[in-house]
């Protein structure tokens, strides 16, 4: 592992509280964050695509190479090929304290141009997203 870890954003079910929460559980939380984008309903997940008139409520954690190859995993992301179902890219996410902080975040690698938008507000939640049709 490398001295700091990895900064991953997590904006989907790996989020607290959510189904797959459990895979980065053990990792030390660092802040709720934004970053600059939209989610879209693929169903079970969302997927992430950065835009910059679009702002996404999610978590940064700190992950060993361990965890960070498990999650590698769940999310589909191939670093060698890059047609996994996710690709994993340099984001800059903006934290509660409103420090800027460079991180990882796993992003649609797939056609999205006909899946459902997630709205929430003037910043999307997924957690909000799936409590409205939990109800």
């Amino acid at each position: 592992m490398n001295q700091c870890g990895h900064l991953i954003f997590v904006y989907g079910t790996l989020r607290s509280g959510l189904r797959l929460h459990s895979f980065i559980e053990k990792s030390r939380y660092i802040s709720d964050a934004t970053i600059s984008g939209e989610l879209c309903d693929l169903g079970h997940y969302p997927a992430l695509r950065l835009i910059d008139n679009g702002a996404v409520l999610g978590e940064v954690w700190e992950v060993d190479d361990h965890t960070l190859s498990a999650l590698d995993q769940v999310e589909g992301y191939d670093s060698i090929r890059k047609d996994g179902l996710y690709l994993r890219c340099d984001v800059i996410a903006t934290c509660t304290n409103s420090c800027l902080m460079i991180v990882q975040a796993y992003l649609g690698n797939m056609d999205l141009s006909r899946a459902t938008r997630i709205h929430t507000g003037k910043v999307t939640d997924y957690k909000e997203w799936i409590n409205m049709f939990s109800r």
